[in-house]
Order: structure tokens, then sequence, then C-alpha cells
């Protein structure tokens, strides 16, 4: 009797025992799934791309102010020999980075020139209407978070960029310009074709121009310069959603 109550104490010791194993794996089993959910929720690339994106934004306010401070000074905004390392003769689009060989310091106004987080496979695109005194500016960037609401604040929506030869390197995403002007913006969802007319700007009463993908009245030929210095000017507006600049008129 004695020796059967032995087994049976043993068999229930050895049944409890791999109950609790068994408990044992079953939690481990659930800390790996949360575990693996908490990763999937958090999502550790969107997080650093947060992060860099912090920087540009900041990157960019500092820049604009210095800019800014840099104008009021001298009346006009930073030439691309002073802000950028890849500045060449009279281009008006380069690249700034503070850290790259042959970058300028914009001193007193900033210590050092900011990089993009992920140079040198991104970097700021310094645009500017002349090179030799530049009267307006714009500052590009790409944002990692392509959902990031301000992308559409700024216009960018379906892209902007700087522009050469009326043609828009679509490519950003984010930017800053001067107060005398806009983003160059691209409207991939409207694409307009637009018919050049033989007629001068300046024989239309009314005129109209494009910021961040809309046709814009502006008025006269000189108040249009005043509103959108670099142009181009058109001389209609066909409804849609949202209106469109189809024709557009030779800058006198």
């Amino acid at each position: 009797m004695k020796k059967n109550n032995l087994r049976s104490r043993i068999k229930d010791q050895g049944s409890k025992q791999a109950f609790t194993l068994m408990e044992i794996l079953i939690i481990v089993s659930l800390v790996v799934i949360l575990a693996i959910g908490l990763i999937v929720y958090l999502s550790p690339q969107r997080q650093i791309n947060k992060s860099y994106d912090v920087k540009r934004k900041n990157d960019l306010s500092t820049l604009r102010k210095s800019m800014e401070d840099f104008y009021n000074d001298n009346g006009y905004y930073p030439k691309p020999s002073q802000v950028c390392y890849d500045s060449s003769g009279n281009n008006t689009v380069c690249h700034i980075c503070g850290g790259r060989s042959g970058s300028p310091t914009l001193y007193p106004y900033m210590k050092e020139l900011p990089c993009d987080p992920q140079t040198p496979k991104s970097h700021y695109t310094y645009e500017v209407d002349s090179a030799s005194y530049p009267t307006l500016y714009q500052v590009f960037a790409n944002l990692g978070i392509k959902d990031d609401p301000v992308i559409k604040e700024v216009g960018c929506y379906d892209g902007c960029g700087p522009t050469t030869n009326n043609i828009t390197d679509c490519n950003y995403n984010y930017g800053i310009a001067s107060s005398n002007t806009h983003l160059d913006v691209c409207n991939a969802a409207t694409p307009t074709p637009v018919v050049v007319f033989g007629n001068n700007c300046s024989q239309y009463g009314t005129l109209y121009y494009i910021e961040q993908g809309i046709c814009n009245v502006c008025n006269d030929y000189n108040n249009c310069k005043i509103l959108s210095p670099r142009g181009p000017y058109y001389i209609n507006q066909n409804d849609g959603n949202p209106p469109n600049c189809t024709k557009q008129c030779i800058p006198d």
C-alpha cells in the first residue's frame, strides 16, 4: 500500500513538473508574439525616419532665419559660393552641407552649415535667381515619412524641386523659400499642356501664375512680377479642381 502511495506521489510530481514546463513555454511564446507585434507597431525604420525628418525641419528653419539675417545686413541672399560646397561659375543650383570638403561657413550667421542626416545619399539643394546677386532663394529636402501632413502644407504632394529651363526636378517633398517667392512644385495629378502665345505678357490686362500647382490670378504684368518674379505667366485660367493655366505668354 505504501509502495502504491509512493508511486502515486512520484507520478503526481512528474505531472506537475511537466505542466510547469508547458506554462513556461506558453509564457515565452506569448512574450515573443507580443514583442514581434510591438516591433511591427512601432516600426523601427519609421521611427528612424521620423528622427531624421525632425532634424531636416530644424535645419531648414535655422537656415531660413540665418538667410533673412544675412539679407537684412547685405541687401541680398547668400550666393551659392557662400553656402554650397559644390558651387560653380554662374550655376544657380547647388548643395549645402557644412561637413563636406570645400564648404563655406556663412559665419557669423551660422557656425556650421547643416547637412542632411543621410548625406551623401540625400542632400539639401539650394536654388537662387542669380549667382552673383540673389534676390530670392529656395531650399529643398526630402522627408523620409512620405505621409507627413507638412508635405501637403508646403504644396509638395506631387513633388517639388529646383527648376531649370522650365523643367522642375520633382524628387523632393519639402522645402523653404524666401518671402518674395514660393517653392517650385509639381502637379502630376492634373497635368496641363501649355500653349505658348506669341504676344508679350505686358499686352494683357489680366494674367495668371501657378503657385503650389494651382492657377492663381495676379492681374497686370507688373503685379505678377512682384508675386512671382520668375514666372512663367499665363493669359487664361480654365475651370477645374484645381483651376489650370494653359496659355502662356512671353515675358518682356
